[in-house]
């Protein structure tokens, strides 16, 4: 006989009662503790994750096609001629404001050209170097900035741009 069933023999009837009354409240009370809500939380969190991950997908296949549509809608998909770079230089100077600081446009070469500014907006000539590099894929060269001590924020500019073909 081993020495729990001795104990148990011992006990007199109220404490075995006792005894096993409590532990038909916590026995049940151990299980969903140690496994019932942390099993069923652990699946919630995992729900939680598989619905994100869902609408993440859902959002890069909108992201891809949008892209796709754009790559190929674009002007820029097509690469741009020694005619366009000046037209295409001069419509977007015009658009960020900086027809009066253009002074000079020539060309340089079957693809390049050489601009040069005074007087410019530097926001105005980030913003038109940025157009021009990221939408329409023109190659910034060579670009040099000088700073206008009279007039913060205007600069004078030397840009040459190439065309990617």
């Amino acid at each position: 006989m081993t020495p729990l069933q001795r104990y148990w023999l011992q006990l007199s009837s109220r404490d075995k009662t006792t005894l096993l009354l409590g532990l038909v409240i916590v026995l049940p009370l151990l299980v969903y503790a140690l496994l019932w809500e942390p099993f069923t939380q652990r699946l919630a969190n995992l729900e939680q994750r598989v619905s994100q991950q869902r609408s993440d997908v859902l959002w890069m296949q909108h992201a891809e096609r949008e892209a796709h549509a754009l790559k190929t809608s674009s002007p820029a998909s097509q690469p741009a001629t020694h005619g366009s770079l000046l037209t295409l230089s001069d419509a977007s100077s015009k658009r960020h404001q900086l027809n009066e600081s253009v002074k000079r446009v020539q060309p340089d070469g079957a693809h390049s050209v050489r601009i040069y500014l005074e007087e410019a907006d530097f926001s105005d000539l980030l913003r038109w170097l940025d157009e021009l590099t990221l939408q329409h894929q023109i190659l910034l060269t060579a670009l040099s900035i000088e700073g206008n001590k009279d007039t913060p924020g205007r600069v004078n500019a030397r840009v040459v741009l190439e065309s990617p073909a």
